[in-house]
């Protein structure tokens, strides 16, 4: 009876279609790790994003001064005064009527390190949004490569819009990631 094992070619030939297998399987793996960074860091930053936009947006609705300050990277704001006592039906503090500001001084603005801030009144100011870019990237816009307006008022029929734009820039591990995100809020309250 004769034996037959492998030969030294055979189990190179082996050795090396294996070899190339695992190092196609670890490209397909190191590939699909970059692109879901890559798309887990473009979510996180919508989201932020979509948060810090909700949150301005909700709040200048009902604003009854609206000022755009520093070329439109700040807007100043105060809000209606609450009545003292709680409403019966709704459970809440409505406005006072006529509405009349509440006299505290509120902003939003993009710092020097390219955060979105939130101030009220004399307290400290808290960041909402980190990675807002100074200079407009896109080529198609009408601020390329110039300071663009975050805050900017405009004038929908007879009431008074807030436009907020924020271009944020994220560094990740496949390079950087962009986006723009832009919001339109009614000024409920202001002329």
């Amino acid at each position: 009876m004769k034996r037959r094992g492998s030969t030294l070619v055979e189990v190179m030939t082996a050795t090396v279609l294996v070899s190339m297998l695992i190092i196609s399987a670890l490209a397909l793996l190191s590939t699909s790790l970059r692109s879901f960074n890559k798309t887990d860091k473009r979510i996180e930053m919508s989201d932020e994003g979509a948060i810090a936009l909700r949150k301005i947006s909700e709040e200048l609705r009902s604003a009854v001064v609206v000022d755009i300050l520093s070329s439109g990277r700040e807007v100043a704001f105060e809000l209606p005064l609450r009545n003292t006592h709680v409403d019966p039906v709704t459970g809440e503090y409505e406005y006072a009527t006529p509405v009349v500001t509440d006299g505290i001084d509120r902003r939003y603005y993009v710092s020097s390190d390219g955060d979105l801030m939130y101030k009220v009144g004399t307290s400290a100011p808290r960041r909402i949004m980190a990675g807002v870019m100074d200079l407009d990237p896109d080529p198609e816009s009408a601020h390329y490569n110039q300071p663009y307006p975050v805050f900017s008022l405009e004038k929908l029929s007879n009431r008074q819009s807030l436009r907020i734009t924020v271009i944020a820039e994220r560094e990740t591990v496949s390079g950087t990631q962009r986006n723009r995100m832009s919001t339109e809020a009614l000024l409920r309250n202001v002329q």
